[in-house]
């Protein structure tokens, strides 16, 4: 069956466990026991899923939950490689089963990655994957003195420029820059506050701070809706959003997730209005800036004193950072870290190339998917109990449901014909299909039929007293 097989679905043993449970026979737990990460099963069946999809058409579906480190799962797809082509692994759909919360993963053929073909600049080719455009929005993180704000104001005039000097086209029709701390410096000078004090912060600032970023995730919300309505025909119809902030706690960098997720939610339940092929899609990426602390204190120490931070903010921000890092969370997968622990201006146009490239990667959808619409947790409650009255009353289920409690009545009365009644319930299973469309009369019959054939095909007698019984349960 190697490359002969369109469509595979696959709903591995997912949860976390011992590698000692993985597999065991005659044992239930082997259904779920998934090892560490829940990956051991999922990891063998990569490459095999590999040599059986059909080259170039072939899909798969694959269940997986957030322990199974999804990020890492598609760099795992993404090694396997025949015909110039890689596995490419897309969340789908997402939906919140119980306790936890299942997606299914789609598996297809593209284009080998960059690191196995030469990205052209110049090529938009690549792009048309999305041909309505990506709106990008870029993370800039780091420690204060990092080089967050000269690389973030370096890449802004990079796109710039080349939409107008001729010398490259760029993949991003516009770039937008949402600086943090320039915002801060906004809200102190309108309450007459006009510098910070050159060692710490005092209690305007705070304020200050804390309102800086609700402004900024306003702005990005105002931005998000104005790209996505623009309607640009030429092309490139791409756009970046730079998000410039030391982002050092997950939950500052979820915050901006949550604002993206809401915008894409929002737009997916406006889709009347404009038709879904009309949307631009998201992505969110995240740039870390890696500088040692004494490179970064010596940086903030040159600046003027108004724009200076507290070494102890510093230190504090270093001991406290939560470092973005691939596979902890799906929504940071597309991600990288810059190497910016040297000084000189010939250092900047390297890293500002890299941050180019790796967005452009993004675009392409090179690093993984685009964010996908969620529902809220009321949605997901209301299309659960949508689902459970439209398998209540599925006819199949109701005669499943309902010979299940029959053959448990044939085991109370006759234990010994409960292996039989069990039979009989599943051949009536297989043959329903025949008799789904039995009304009124014929589904009531189904008690009777299934009694007499339990009477028929037991090797033991039944008495009428155990016949009336029976009936009288069924």
């Amino acid at each position: 069956w190697a490359g002969q097989v369109d469509v595979i679905l696959f709903n591995p043993p997912y949860v976390p466990t011992g590698d000692d449970e993985v597999g065991r026979l005659n044992d239930i737990s082997a259904a779920w026991a998934g090892g560490v990460d829940g990956r051991r099963v999922i990891d063998r069946a990569v490459p095999q899923i590999a040599q059986l999809l059909r080259p170039h058409t072939g899909v798969a579906y694959v269940v997986t939950v957030d322990d199974n480190r999804p990020p890492e799962l598609a760099q795992l797809f993404r090694q396997q490689q025949q015909h110039q082509e890689a596995l490419q692994m897309k969340p789908l759909f997402r939906r919140r089963a119980r306790n936890e919360y299942l997606t299914i993963q789609k598996i297809s053929w593209v284009a080998s990655p960059p690191s196995t073909r030469n990205l052209d600049v110049n090529n938009n080719e690549d792009t048309a994957a999305n041909p309505n455009g990506v709106i990008v929005v870029l993370l800039v993180c780091g420690l204060p003195g990092s080089g967050k704000s000269i690389l973030s104001r370096s890449l802004k005039a990079r796109i710039e420029a080349h939409g107008n000097d001729g010398d490259e086209v760029s993949v991003f029709r516009q770039c937008h820059h949402i600086e943090y701390d320039e915002l801060q410096d906004q809200i102190l000078e309108e309450s007459s506050e006009a510098s910070r004090p050159a060692e710490g912060k005092n209690d305007d600032t705070l304020v200050a701070w804390k309102q800086s970023r609700s402004v900024a995730l306003d702005q990005l919300n105002n931005l998000l809706q104005k790209e996505s309505q623009a309607g640009h025909s030429t092309k490139p119809n791409n756009v970046m959003i730079i998000m410039d902030d030391n982002f050092h706690l997950r939950s500052m960098r979820k915050q901006i997730f949550n604002v993206c997720q809401e915008h894409v939610r929002r737009t997916a339940r406006e889709s009347s209005k404009m038709s879904a092929h009309q949307q631009p899609a998201l992505a969110l990426a995240t740039l870390w800036l890696d500088a040692p602390v004494g490179q970064c204190v010596q940086r903030n120490a040159s600046r003027p004193p108004s724009t200076r931070v507290s070494n102890e903010s510093i230190q504090k921000i270093k001991s406290t950072s939560e470092l973005p890092t691939h596979g902890r969370t799906t929504w940071e997968l597309n991600m990288i870290t810059l190497d910016c622990g040297k000084d000189g201006e010939e250092e900047l146009p390297p890293l500002v190339d890299q941050a180019y490239q790796f967005t452009k990667q993004v675009v392409n959808q090179d690093f993984g998917s685009v964010i996908q619409p969620q529902p809220t947790a009321e949605e997901e409650d209301e299309r659960l109990e949508r689902d459970r009255h439209l398998t209540l009353a599925n006819k199949s289920h109701q005669f499943d449901q309902a010979s299940r409690k029959w053959v448990g009545a044939v085991a109370r009365i006759k234990s010994k014909d409960a292996k039989v009644a069990n039979q009989i319930r599943k051949d009536m299973i297989k043959e329903f299909p025949q008799i789904e469309n039995w009304e009124g009369e014929g589904m009531e019959s189904f008690p009777w039929l299934f009694s007499s054939r339990v009477w028929q095909e037991s090797d033991s007698e039944w008495s009428q007293d155990e016949r009336d019984k029976l009936l009288g349960e069924l």
